[in-house]
């Protein structure tokens, strides 16, 4: 089990990555979105947005590539 405490300030907008295991989110305080990709061969294509606010916990697949956007 390790346990990360991230701050991810508005406008910021990561590279979509995995986990390659699950990854299990809890925002306390705020938002934080994602942007969700599926892949088609050596790309990755944007399909959908998720927005976890708090008190909300999140629980993303091993597989699920994303990328953080608190953009909005």
């Amino acid at each position: 089990l390790t346990i990360y405490q991230i701050e991810g300030p508005p406008g910021l907008l990561g590279p979509p990555h995995d986990h390659a295991t699950v990854a299990i989110v809890g925002v306390y305080a705020g938002t934080e979105g994602y942007r969700v990709y599926r892949r088609e061969g050596s790309r990755v294509v944007e399909t959908t947005r998720i927005e976890v606010n708090a008190p909300d916990v999140a629980i993303l697949r091993a597989d699920l590539v994303h990328a953080i956007d608190n953009t909005t």
